[in-house]
């Protein structure tokens, strides 16, 4: 199966709301463990900017916003 490697910059760990609340790591992590853990990378990120836009609403991140994900995947000795 392997194990997925998420990178990303403060763009994302930093944007706030209105109410000047941030998205927050704990919410990245909480988001990025309650996915399936054979989620391709590139689902895996559309799922973290997904799950960002949602937390904005209609307001912007106010940062750049970067998510890398990359699949280690085991080899058989």
């Amino acid at each position: 199966m392997g194990v997925a490697v998420v990178l990303y910059t403060d763009g994302v760990t930093e944007a706030a709301r209105e109410n000047n609340e941030m998205f927050g790591e704990e919410r990245l992590m909480a988001l990025v463990e309650s996915l399936p853990p054979n989620l391709p990378p590139s689902e895996l990120i559309e799922r973290v900017l997904g799950g960002l836009r949602e937390f904005l609403g209609e307001h912007q991140a106010g940062d750049d916003v970067t998510v890398m994900a990359l699949r280690v995947l085991e080899t058989k000795p």
